[in-house]
């Protein structure tokens, strides 16, 4: 049994460390709403590159970035697996992690953004290439550094395809896990099967392409990839603030509850106390 000055200081380090938590909750929910209210949305630059997709045909074009794996094709992939440079995340950055291992195949490159996934990584003993996390000011020249290595590596044929694996925001109680694959350059679902085909202005026929056809694929891309993966930044971070929240709001119940049954031991013990010195008195007034 805990004594009353054991049981005293363990609902004092709890209150504070409820403190703690209430602080980085409001920090992280700061966070969030800023960021949210500070992206810069592109669906329109998305949408009007894949509209010049749907205007120039691809069957023109030979480009790397258009290339189209056979099915059953062997190839070599890089995995690009965002994860956060800090804690308190609840299993988010695990779930990236192992979504990563489990598409990884045995001639696959890893690539980990973030130092809670390169840790992980370590521990698991795995080989990968480390980029830095996300910071809390997201700028756009560090997609455009990831983009510019990935397309350096892909055009030297160090692997086939791709893919990076990131919590997609949804919602503070949910972060959906997306695969986006960058190279080959692949459309939307919705522009792949179109309802109906797009009404150009100009037949295409008629659609004079300068300085040539792999020029523009390529500057197209380039372009759009640069963008995507900036917005998959954001995406990640989000994600990360809002399931900060979410876990330290678990937290902070835990440690509520903890602290009612400490409550409650101490009071227990007062009692115990009172009881046993008024038990005391009682019997030496007897004795006299």
């Amino acid at each position: 049994m805990l004594s009353l000055k054991q049981v005293r200081s363990d609902v004092q380090f709890n209150q504070e460390l409820s403190g703690l938590i209430d602080v980085l909750k409001g920090i992280a929910s700061s966070q969030f709403r800023y960021l949210q209210a500070k992206r810069e949305h592109s669906l329109r630059l998305s949408r009007s590159i894949q509209d010049i997709f749907e205007t120039v045909s691809k069957a023109k074009s030979s480009h790397p970035f258009l290339k189209e794996l056979a099915a059953g094709q062997e190839t070599r992939a890089a995995i690009v697996m965002i994860t956060s440079d800090e804690g308190f995340l609840g299993e988010l950055n695990s779930r990236v992690i192992n979504a990563g291992l489990a598409r990884r195949k045995q001639k696959d490159e890893l690539i980990i953004i973030g130092q809670r996934g390169a840790h992980a990584l370590e521990e698991l003993r795995e080989s990968f290439l480390y980029f830095q996390g996300i910071p809390e000011e997201i700028e756009h020249e560090q997609a455009e550094s990831l983009r510019d290595y990935l397309i350096q590596q892909y055009l030297k044929k160090k692997f086939d395809r791709v893919l990076i694996i990131y919590p997609k925001f949804v919602s503070f109680a949910f972060q959906e896990l997306k695969v986006e694959q960058m190279l080959p350059y692949v459309p939307p679902e919705e522009v792949k099967q179109p309802a109906e085909p797009p009404a150009l202005l100009v037949p295409k026929s008629e659609v004079l392409i300068e300085p040539s056809m792999e020029r523009v694929v390529e500057i197209l891309v380039r372009i759009w990839m640069a963008q995507k993966i900036y917005d998959i930044f954001w995406e990640s971070k989000l994600s990360e603030l809002a399931s900060r929240v979410v876990h330290l709001e678990g937290s902070s119940q835990v440690v509520e509850e903890l602290n009612k049954k400490l409550r409650f031991s101490y009071f227990r013990i007062i009692h115990q106390i009172s009881d046993k010195n008024i038990r005391e008195i009682f019997a030496s007034r007897l004795i006299e």
